[in-house]
């Protein structure tokens, strides 16, 4: 189990675990989640410029933030790809009112990393974490959707 719980969510663990058959838990099927994606701003410029083992304590300590709140939420952590983290709410744990709990835990996550950059800023990292607004763009002859952060002045 421990070693399983280091490869995959705890819930995730624990789900294979009790249901004794891996393979109907991996099947495909459909069901309605909410994602959450989220990112450092900043953090390629910092991680370009900053000592490894520097970078390895400020992502050890947004990890270790964002975490807590991803369990308290409900949240399955899908993955986490230096400073991007992907959250899905109600799979494969069913989760009542993932949609409301996913914006909830978002909002707490904004408020948690405010906290952490006043800190980092303290130690000179201009790292910071905003929301997105997600629309369509015009390139040229075809419509392609987009993100463009919106950061907290």
């Amino acid at each position: 189990m421990g070693r399983l719980r280091r490869f995959l969510p705890a819930q995730v663990a624990d789900l294979i675990v009790a249901a004794g058959n891996v393979d109907a838990l991996l099947q495909s099927h459909r069901r309605e989640v909410t994602v959450v994606f989220c990112d450092l701003r900043g953090f390629t410029a910092f991680a370009e410029t900053t000592e490894p083992e520097e970078v390895t304590t400020v992502l050890s300590e947004y990890h270790s933030c964002l975490g807590e709140l991803i369990i308290r939420y409900g949240g399955t952590l899908e993955r986490f790809v230096g400073d991007g983290l992907l959250v899905v709410f109600n799979d494969p744990l069913p989760c009542v009112d993932h949609t409301e709990k996913a914006v909830l835990m978002a909002a707490e996550m904004r408020d948690a990393i405010d906290e952490h950059s006043d800190r980092w800023r303290e130690r000179g990292y201009l790292l910071g974490f905003g929301m997105a607004s997600l629309g369509a763009t015009q390139p040229s002859d075809r419509l392609a959707s987009t993100s463009a952060r919106i950061t907290r002045s």
